[in-house]
C-alpha cells in the first residue's frame, strides 16, 4: 500500500496545560486527568476527542485502493486513529477510528459500497421513520498496513441494537451498536463490540465511518452471560442483541453519550 502522506503523529501530554502538543511523553497520569478532551484537526476533517481516547492520534491520508503501478494516480481517504495512553495497538486491528472517504472516489474503487451507502441515503431521507435492523455498514475491508498485502475484512456486523438518527456538523447519519463476527480472529468473539456511526455530509460528498470498540466492565455478571452466549458453536446473536438492546447508554464502555459526542463534534469539507 502507498501512503499518500507520511503519518501525522501527535502525542498529548496531560501533565501540560491546554493538553500541549509538545514535549517528550509522560508516563500514564492517574485517571482524574483523563477526563480532558481536545479539538483535533488534520487536513479537512475536524474532531473533538472523547474522554480517555486523547493521548495518542494518528492521522494519515491512504490510497483508496492499492496502488500496482505507481505512476497512477490513486484517490485518497483520510483515517485518524484515537488510543487509549496504555494501548500499543489491538491484535485484532480494531482502534478507534474515524475515516473520511470521499462518495464518488469510494463506489468507483469498491463497487460493494455502492448498496451501503445507498441503503444510507434512502435511511436518511425517511426522517422520523423507525430504523430498520438490515443498518449500513463500511468500511468492509481495512489495510493491513504491509505492502503488496491484500485487503483484510474488519468483518460483518451481526445485529444492530442502541439505534438512532444522529447528526454531526457537517452533516448526518446514523449510529448503533453491533457485534462484529471473528474476522480478523479474535481472543473472544465480544471483542469485536463496537459502537459505530455511518454519515453522510450534507452536500454528499463524503462518507463517514466511525468505528468506536467498546465493551461491558468484564467483573460485570451480563458481561460474563455475553461471552457464554458468544461462545456457542453458532453464537446466539439473538440473545446477545436482546440483552445489550436493554443497557442504559452509561453501562457501556466508552458510554455511548461520549461516543456520540465525537460524531457530533465532526466538521468534514469545511
Amino acid at each position: 500500500m502507498q501512503k499518500k502522506s507520511s503519518v501525522f503523529l501527535i502525542s498529548v501530554f496531560w501533565a501540560l496545560a491546554a493538553c500541549s502538543l509538545l514535549g517528550t511523553p509522560s508516563p500514564v497520569p492517574p485517571a482524574t486527568s483523563l477526563e480532558n478532551t481536545i479539538r483535533f484537526t488534520y487536513r479537512n476533517v475536524s474532531l473533538v476527542t472523547p474522554p480517555f481516547l486523547s493521548n495518542k492520534i494518528t492521522a494519515e491520508e491512504l490510497d483508496l485502493r492499492e496502488q500496482r503501478d505507481p505512476a497512477d494516480a490513486v484517490p485518497g481517504f483520510i483515517q485518524i486513529d484515537l488510543r487509549e495512553p496504555w494501548d500499543t495497538g489491538y491484535e485484532d486491528g480494531l482502534y478507534s477510528q474515524v475515516l473520511v472517504y470521499p462518495l464518488a472516489d469510494l463506489v468507483q474503487a469498491y463497487p460493494q459500497s455502492v448498496a451501503e451507502s445507498t441503503k444510507l441515503q434512502n435511511i436518511l431521507k425517511q426522517n422520523g421513520q423507525p430504523l430498520p435492523q438490515d443498518l449500513p455498514f463500511w468500511p468492509l475491508t481495512y489495510y493491513s498496513q504491509v505492502s503488496g498485502a491484500p485487503l483484510r475484512s474488519y468483518g460483518t456486523p451481526a445485529f444492530s441494537v442502541q439505534s438512532q438518527r444522529l447528526d454531526f456538523a457537517s452533516g448526518h447519519g446514523l449510529r448503533y451498536v453491533t457485534l462484529l463476527d471473528a474476522q480478523p480472529p479474535r481472543q473472544t468473539r465480544m471483542e469485536g463490540l463496537i459502537y459505530t456511526f455511518q454519515g453522510l455530509t450534507d452536500e454528499g460528498q463524503y462518507y463517514v465511518s466511525v468505528i468506536l470498540p467498546i465493551d461491558i466492565p468484564h467483573e460485570d455478571t451480563l458481561r460474563v452471560n455475553l461471552e457464554n452466549l458468544a461462545k456457542l458453536s453458532v453464537p446466539d446473536y439473538g440473545g446477545i442483541a436482546k440483552a445489550l438492546s436493554t443497557l442504559r447508554a452509561d453501562q457501556f464502555y466508552l458510554t455511548l453519550a461520549d461516543c456520540d459526542g465525537l460524531v457530533k463534534s465532526l466538521v468534514v469539507g469545511k
